[in-house]
């Protein structure tokens, strides 16, 4: 995949990340976004759609053929100033041509939520829920 589609690929990811969200808090989340790649390592956090995209580009996207093939995304909190956090984490295999990731979906990233962010009115386990998500295309149907 060329860096270009790649990088149009992580906003649509985001995207598809906020609605994830606001499916699960079963509320209306900003486009603020701040991120940070994996908490307990430390480093600072970095704003803004476009820093954001281009932390993700540099550290997924090697070359047309080499792209990390299993990234994790997951909204940790929501800031004091409305912010959508996210966590990332690159696994440890290896890079390789962009295609299906592990959930059967295209690309590399697989989308989480802290729990505690997860309203609890919403059966999150329930086939109503899991058909919700096939519809906005966050998980493929089993």
């Amino acid at each position: 995949m060329k860096k270009v589609a790649f990088k149009n690929f992580i906003i649509n990811t985001l995207s598809e990340l906020r609605l994830y969200g606001e499916l699960h808090m079963n509320k209306k989340l900003s486009d603020k976004l701040e991120f940070q790649w994996g908490f307990h390592q430390g480093g600072n956090s970095i704003q803004g759609l476009q820093n954001v995209v281009e932390e993700i580009l540099t550290s997924v996207y090697i070359s047309e053929n080499q792209i990390y093939p299993c990234v994790d995304l997951s909204i940790h909190k929501i800031t004091p100033d409305n912010r959508m956090l996210i966590s990332g984490r690159i696994a440890s295999y290896e890079p390789r041509e962009f295609g299906l990731n592990w959930t059967g979906r295209k690309g590399p990233f697989i989308y989480g939520i802290n729990e505690k962010l997860i309203d609890k009115s919403i059966d999150i386990h329930s086939k109503e829920f899991h058909e919700l998500l096939v519809q906005n295309n966050l998980r493929f149907r089993a």
